[in-house]
């Protein structure tokens, strides 16, 4: 029966890997003896499940060695990411556990141990594949379990938990209210089971605050007046703040609940309590991200809470004071753009003695404006959020815009030199941006489009201009067309879902009126004010019209379709940069031979595919002839660190180099340009027609060229007369198609 019992231990360990989150908790299940089968099963995990399983089929159910076998299936089947676990793998664990359970009865030592984890594997089967009867089945089992095992077993208060979370489940399907008081009823004796110094307390004490919250909004949808008080949420609230309040708990189930809690305040208007909450969460985000977490792990963590920080930033702009809340706004939304840049990349955008310094400390927030309302927000440190003298001063060139958008209010901060202010954004809504960016990712690719797609894209990009544009460039000043060209200058930096609308193409297009930003200013993109200070702060006079380009042709890519204009584009660029720059072409080449080319040139033009990843942006890829082996992802670009002799451009001429998971919406290929060193960078925010590739490469280095390369105006105003070029001069009928010209953006100084 031993090895039965660490069977059951190792598949425990396998299904409770989807209900706890307390890394503690975990360890205590790693036994030395299950340390050993880890290491046994190091090898192929697949085949030796495939090999276990046929001894284990070919055997008669009395064999001596069945319990052998099972043990060796559990071994290989250990794994603390449940996303790991093949849908196969899951099956043959329940049904072998299914055996297991059969071939005990509850007089014998560990059958409640056996019950619970046959429950909680099936429970996991269901979040997959969303099967009523697994979950009428992981119920039944763990009550079992419960009503089998002794009231003093220490395992009580886990089973608990995992059933508590399932019967939550139910009721988001079935939406029963005695689904939910059941539930509410078994989390609660979850509680009382659980010491008050259990590292699981708090992700008790989390859930139950979901439920009760849960049964709150379900009374208020009967009662007659809809109450939205305090009082109704105070229990909810409770365990919230509860859950916050437990120091040795996940930070991850902690920030959660202070995040929960906020929310709460939020919708209330109670701006203060939510500011505390929110503040003291995202210095823990900080403090956590600061340290040398698994890869995978700190990617969910930064999922879960990507919109905490412009929560943050719409508490402090709704309150009643007017002392710098903008500034304070800035200064947390970029902490919290640090803090993704931190996760994803290692370390923050900025100087590298910043990073070295967000390396090697944590901040601690200063909280005290958030308790009184409060007269200081001081993160005692620039090393992450800049002071209000450096922002105004990034204005110098011309004013830089950042959008906060939230489900609770959206607002402009506009930058000049003389003043940071805020401007409410009242008909731009939370939820209309999730249906835009919706739309946008509907569209087909450009050999599919329809004419129905380019109206429904020229629709969007005039609601753009009423919610967003258009209210921005009237409080700027920026109400027609420049004289001459004489082109005034804008910097967009958007937050969250807003990243991935096209902010530069805002207008009305149908019609030959200037209600357009492109026919009005100049636009560029920063990923962060940090970032933007940085590159401010290098000279642009070091670049000499003696140095190196490095031009890489994809006309054919496996697996892609082919670009028949690539050659003829790189003919082009080569043909509008000076004698005096010498040029390095590479014409469908092998990772390795371009990487060897980055680390030295100036400016780095690429003609080809690539690839935007969602679930992982730091894979986002261009594609080379090797690059189903080895592929130029934006990590590659981030670790050329050239900011000791900073190249002057990277020209990325493929898709949606500019086109960002919506969590994460500083990392793509393009800000992976301007971290790894390069000034400026120009991409797209969608796939671009081959076609026009070349018109605009023409008008853009035509446009740098003119100017020497000693301008950074240069570069963005390039940008800006290409996409005016094409969208003018390939007019159908009255209507131009903003695919061809809107997708080009410009990133830099």
């Amino acid at each position: 029966m031993g090895q039965l019992n660490l069977l059951i231990v190792l598949l425990r360990t396998l299904a409770w890997g989807r209900f706890q989150e307390e890394s503690t908790h975990r360890e205590v299940l790693y036994t030395e003896k299950e340390v050993t089968l880890r290491i046994i099963a190091h090898g192929d995990r697949r085949q030796a499940i495939v090999q276990t399983g046929k001894a284990l089929d070919a055997m008669p159910p009395n064999d001596t060695n069945l319990l052998k076998h099972l043990s060796d299936i559990g071994s290989c089947l250990v794994t603390r990411d449940e996303r790991a676990i093949q849908p196969n793998d899951l099956n043959q664990a329940i049904h072998w556990l299914r055996e297991v359970v059969d071939m005990t009865t509850y007089r014998d030592d560990g059958h409640s141990e056996y019950l619970s984890s046959l429950g909680n594997l099936l429970a996991l089967r269901y979040t997959r594949e969303g099967q009523p009867a697994d979950i009428w089945l992981a119920i039944l089992f763990l009550e079992q379990a419960l009503a089998s095992a002794p009231a003093n077993s220490p395992n009580r208060m886990y089973w608990l938990s995992s059933l508590a979370t399932i019967l939550a489940w139910k009721y988001e399907k079935t939406h029963s209210l005695v689904d939910l008081q059941y539930a509410i009823l078994r989390s609660q004796e979850t509680l009382g089971a659980t010491p008050k110094d259990h590292p699981n307390r708090a992700a008790v004490l989390c859930k139950l605050g979901d439920l009760l919250h849960f049964r709150h909004a379900h009374e208020r949808k009967t009662a007659a007046d809809g109450d939205r008080n305090l009082d109704g949420y105070k229990a909810c609230l409770l365990c919230y703040s509860g859950s916050w309040s437990c120091c040795n708990g996940s930070p991850v189930v902690r920030i959660k609940a202070a995040q929960k809690g906020a929310n709460i305040f939020l919708s209330l208007g109670h701006w203060g309590e939510a500011i505390s909450l929110l503040t003291q969460a995202l210095e823990l985000l900080v403090k956590i991200s600061s340290h040398d977490l698994k890869e995978p792990y700190q990617q969910r963590m930064l999922r879960q809470f990507a919109g905490l920080p412009m929560s943050a930033a719409s508490a402090i702009l709704s309150t009643n004071t007017t002392q710098k809340k903008a500034v304070k706004a800035l200064q947390i939304l970029e902490l919290g753009r640090d803090v993704t840049s931190k996760i994803w990349l290692g370390f923050a955008h900025g100087p590298p003695q910043r990073r070295d310094k967000f390396n090697e400390s944590t901040p601690s927030v200063d909280t005290a404006w958030a308790a009184n309302e409060r007269q200081t927000f001081d993160f005692r440190t620039a090393l992450y959020s800049p002071i209000e003298g450096d922002i105004m001063a990034l204005a110098t060139k011309g004013p830089v815009v950042v959008i906060n958008v939230s489900p609770f209010r959206c607002d402009a901060l506009l930058i000049e030199t003389n003043a940071i202010r805020q401007l409410p954004l009242p008909n731009l809504h939370y939820l209309d941006i999730v249906q835009k960016v919706e739309l946008l990712k509907s569209f087909n690719s450009p050999t599919k489009r329809t004419y129905q797609d380019r109206s429904n894209m020229l629709d969007l990009l005039e609601w753009l201009w009423d919610a967003v544009a258009e209210p921005i460039l009237k409080d700027l000043e920026f109400r027609e067309p420049p004289v001459g060209n004489n082109w005034p200058h804008i910097w967009w930096i958007p937050t969250g879902l807003l990243s991935l609308l096209p902010l530069h193409a805002a207008g009305h297009h149908r019609s030959s009126s200037f209600e357009t930003v492109i026919d009005r200013v100049v636009s560029s993109y920063s990923p962060s004010l940090n970032a933007l200070l940085y590159a401010r702060r290098m000279p642009v006079n070091q670049y000499r019209t003696t140095e190196e380009a490095l031009l890489v042709s994809m006309e054919t890519t496996p697996e892609c379709s082919p670009l028949g204009m690539a050659k003829n584009e790189m003919s082009t660029v080569e043909t509008l940069l000076p004698s005096s720059i010498s040029k390095i072409k590479l014409e469908n080449p092998c990772k390795e031979a371009v990487m060897n080319s980055l680390r030295q040139c100036h400016i780095f033009h690429f003609t080809g595919h690539s690839v935007p990843d969602p679930v992982e942006p730091t894979k986002s890829r261009l594609l080379l002839q090797d690059w189903q082996q080895d592929p130029l992802t934006v990590e590659d670009i981030v670790n050329l660190k050239r900011h000791d002799h900073q190249p002057f451009l990277a020209y990325l001429s493929a898709c949606s180099t500019g086109t960002s998971c919506a969590e994460e919406e500083s990392i793509n290929l393009m800000t992976a340009c301007q971290i790894g060193g390069f000034r400026h960078t120009v991409g797209s925010m969608w796939d671009v027609y081959d076609t026009y590739s070349v018109d605009a490469a023409r008008v853009f280095y035509g446009t740098l060229v003119s100017n020497a390369m000693a301008e950074d105006h240069a570069a963005a105003l390039g940008v800006h007369l290409a996409a005016r070029h094409i969208r003018n001069t390939f007019l159908d009928g009255k209507e131009s198609d903003p695919f061809a010209w809107a997708a080009y953006i410009h990133m830099g100084p």
